[in-house]
């Protein structure tokens, strides 16, 4: 299956289902571009895989690292 956004996140603060797949990463796009671009920390709170936000724009981060399948990753976010 496709990763899913859980319910309620929202820019600031927001988890994902990696789903059925797994995978090295991901892109997580904002409903609102940031001024200069996105900052965030990012946390995979099911399994011990690390996981970081990398490639930041106004409007989208990549996040990388060892994602397992049924992993929920989250991420506190603001922007610059």
């Amino acid at each position: 299956g496709n990763p899913s956004i859980v319910a309620g996140s929202t820019d600031n603060a927001w988890e994902f289902n990696v789903g059925a797949g797994g995978g090295t990463s991901c892109t997580i796009t904002f409903t609102v571009a940031a001024p200069n671009k996105w900052i965030c920390s990012v946390n995979n709170q099911t399994t011990a895989n690390l996981v970081r936000a990398t490639g930041a724009t106004t409007t989208t981060i990549e996040i990388a690292g060892v994602l397992t399948a049924a992993d929920v990753v989250n991420g506190v976010c603001f922007a610059r």
